[in-house]
């Protein structure tokens, strides 16, 4: 133990009733050696089935004199990155780990990413080696969605870069104190600096668990990380335009030239497509657009990312960081 005595673990966790218990029990046995002392953060994202009855009771129970259970229930469903602000706000280490409450990141890599901290990293990024295991749909879904955001945003995120991290608490005053809603904190992280080390993991996986991310949750995830992070897309209206102002200057010269030697024809077709080609772009330009000025929206109505309506075992000072 070389920096602090305290160390918090964020576990963000959407109907989890079944399983979270036996979370908690592996991440416990993971640490309970560790010569530090440890605060276990579940934040409960609006659960619907009785998930924060769980929480309650965990929050209860005397495990070790260095491990205490708390529970941070959000009055709706807010999705995972708020459920991980959140976390954030209420962790009172010196330094932070946030984890998922499926296990299919290793606990395990605990103890290792403590070592880095303590060697002098300020944050430890884990990065997910997807295998065989890793449906090909995700593993095509993630290789891309890294690729396009790393274009669209110039921040370059190592793919398969994942919400199992750690960082010290000066990292997190920093996202905490920022104002900005709908945070992408893989993106945040880059953009910070600091001195980072990276570990990688194979995922596990559990048949009997259901993947609460579904694919519009994806899709939104993707949105959000690249539009709060550039403003990029917004030159595609500038590049389109200009090459649809050359290709109408050139349509209209070789239009020109056939009339001048005669060899017109009504073309409906060829006027159809073409409608039809400009007003997508349109469409596209327009939709882009849209995005922006709805993020806009969101910043300037300054409301709260998130709403927590009960905690459990927390210090009347914590969730003011």
């Amino acid at each position: 133990m070389s920096k602090s005595s305290l160390i918090s673990i964020v576990i963000p966790c959407f109907n989890e009733e079944k399983y979270i218990a036996n979370t908690i029990e592996r991440i416990i046995s993971c640490v309970k050696s560790l010569n530090y002392h440890f605060e276990l953060i579940i934040v409960d994202d609006g659960s619907i089935d009785n998930t924060e009855l769980k929480i309650s009771d965990l929050s209860k129970q005397d495990i070790q004199s260095n491990i205490s259970i708390k529970g941070v229930i959000l009055s709706r469903n807010y999705g995972h990155q708020k459920a991980l602000e959140a976390g954030l706000q209420y962790a009172e280490g010196a330094a932070v780990i946030s984890i998922d409450a499926d296990l299919e990141q290793p606990p395990e890599l605990i103890p290792e990413l403590l070592l880095l901290w303590e060697q002098g990293s300020d944050i430890v990024i884990t990065i997910r080696d997807d295998g065989k295991e890793t449906s090909f749909f995700k593993r095509i879904t993630s290789k891309y969605f890294y690729w396009i955001y790393n274009i669209f945003t110039g921040i370059k995120i190592k793919s398969g870069a994942a919400d199992y991290r750690l960082m010290d608490k000066k990292l997190v005053d920093i996202f905490v104190s920022m104002q900005e809603g709908g945070k992408f904190f893989r993106g945040l992280i880059e953009w910070v600096g600091f001195k980072k080390s990276f570990l990688n993991y194979k995922p596990s996986s559990n048949p009997e668990r259901i993947s609460r991310y579904t694919l519009k949750k994806m899709v939104n995830f993707a949105v959000n990380g690249i539009v709060s992070f550039s403003t990029r897309p917004l030159y595609i209206s500038l590049i389109l335009g200009t090459i649809t102002l050359l290709f109408s200057i050139i349509y209209a010269i070789v239009i020109f030239l056939l009339y001048s030697f005669g060899n017109t024809n009504p073309g409906q077709s060829s006027i159809l497509i073409t409608i039809i080609f400009f007003s997508g772009i349109i469409m596209l330009l327009q939709g882009i657009q849209g995005l922006y000025i709805a993020q806009i929206s969101r910043e300037v109505k300054k409301r709260p990312n998130f709403i927590v309506s009960t905690t459990y075992g927390c210090s009347e000072n914590s969730g003011n960081n």
